[in-house]
């Protein structure tokens, strides 16, 4: 009995000293200075990587960008070609409005913003502006290729930062500054970029104005007032020269929704039955025909359908529910008329001061006419089609 006692202690101190030895082993393995135990500590400790690589006046500067609640820009990238979007961006909404060739805010599915949710990744297209004929939401679009970089997004995601000049942007002065999402020109105060360059294509962002309460359509009172005369003519006729004209002048005839102009001829013969002098619109339609209207007409009436969208010219009309913003910038005497010379989100306009109307426009490098104004002088039969 005794024997067994003892067998049965030292067989208890074995299996002791083999847990204890077991023991020993596992803490060499991952006890304190082990290598998991050090890559666990880097994993929970480690500190943000951009902290080693942006010094502190840099990251003041860009501290300055996230207490920005509203921003409003004009933005020009590979995405606008020659033109500038304005931007406007709001806690998590985004509002951009590409420079389209505005020419046919009549159509039911026109529209002039991009309506972009971040939370809720979606993009919408929506006419927004006073002058369309239907507002709201038109259709969905791919929020992937329809979102575009923002001013906020250049400075997100920062891990190094290097200040290599200052520059003066539009009266601002900017840090030049070399980081991983490219060379940024960051205004010193509101902390964005006005300028970035990247994989060898430029953005610019100008006209930024944050945290005011600024109207996205504004026009000085006394302008809103003289381009409102407009709205008190029932009908206009002039000659028009512009790049669809070349070196001619067309004849218009337009009374509210119904427009007839006579291109320049050539050949001035109306004797064979192909034969027209006039193209016949009309806006509510989005219809658009060839008509021989003349009295020397041989055979009078329609000749044929045209494409709508491409025989649409704009008239006086549609250049003045274009304004959105303007600033009077002078006075100038057109045909004997006074006008006033304003700078508009649409070119430089000169507008008759009396019928509130523009004589001229200038809008990217063209130039549009409106000679021998007669308002108010059109017969309805002058711009209505007999299809019978």
């Amino acid at each position: 009995m005794r024997r067994r006692i003892i067998f049965a202690l030292f067989i208890s101190l074995v299996i002791l000293i083999g847990c204890a030895k077991t023991n020993v082993d596992q803490e060499q393995f991952i006890g304190k200075g082990s290598s998991v135990e050090q890559q666990a500590k880097q994993e929970v400790s480690k500190p943000n990587e951009s902290s080693f690589n942006i010094p502190q006046d840099m990251k003041d500067i860009l501290a300055n960008s996230a207490k920005i609640r509203k921003i409003q820009y004009y933005y020009s990238g590979p995405e606008t070609g020659t033109g500038e979007w304005l931007f406007f961006i709001d806690g998590k909404k985004i509002i951009y409005e590409p420079k389209r060739e505005t020419k046919y805010p009549y159509k039911p599915d026109w529209y002039d913003s991009v309506v972009i949710d971040l939370e809720a990744k979606t993009a919408e297209a929506h006419c927004l502006g006073d002058f369309c004929f239907v507002k709201g939401k038109k259709l969905d679009l791919d929020y992937s290729k329809d979102y575009i970089k923002t001013i906020f997004d250049w400075t997100a995601n920062i891990q190094k930062a290097e200040k290599i000049g200052e520059e003066v942007f539009e009266g601002r002065k900017t840090w030049k500054v070399n980081t991983n999402n490219g060379i940024l020109w960051l205004d010193e105060f509101y902390g964005v970029p006005l300028r970035v360059e990247s994989g060898e294509k430029i953005y610019s962002f100008k006209q930024v104005k944050a945290d005011t309460e600024i109207p996205l359509h504004k026009i000085p009172i006394d302008i809103k007032k003289l381009i409102n005369n407009s709205a008190k003519l029932k009908s206009l006729q002039y000659n028009y020269k512009g790049p669809e004209s070349g070196d001619q002048e067309f004849e218009f005839f337009v009374m509210g929704d119904k427009i007839r102009y006579v291109p320049y001829r050539r050949i001035k013969s109306l004797d064979k039955p192909e034969s027209f002098d006039s193209i016949i619109i009309d806006r509510v339609a989005q219809s658009a025909i060839s008509y021989c209207f003349d009295a020397t007409c041989k055979f009078k009436g329609k000749r044929s359908d045209l494409p709508y969208d491409s025989n649409y010219i704009l008239t006086p009309f549609d250049w003045i529910t274009f304004i959105v913003e303007s600033e009077k910038i002078g006075e100038q005497v057109i045909d004997s008329r006074n006008t006033l010379k304003i700078q508009t989100n649409k070119g430089i306009m000169w507008i008759d001061e009396f019928y509130g109307v523009p004589l001229q426009v200038e809008y990217n490098g063209e130039s549009y006419r409106f000679r021998n104004i007669k308002p108010n002088a059109v017969e309805e039969s002058e711009v209505v089609a007999n299809l019978a």
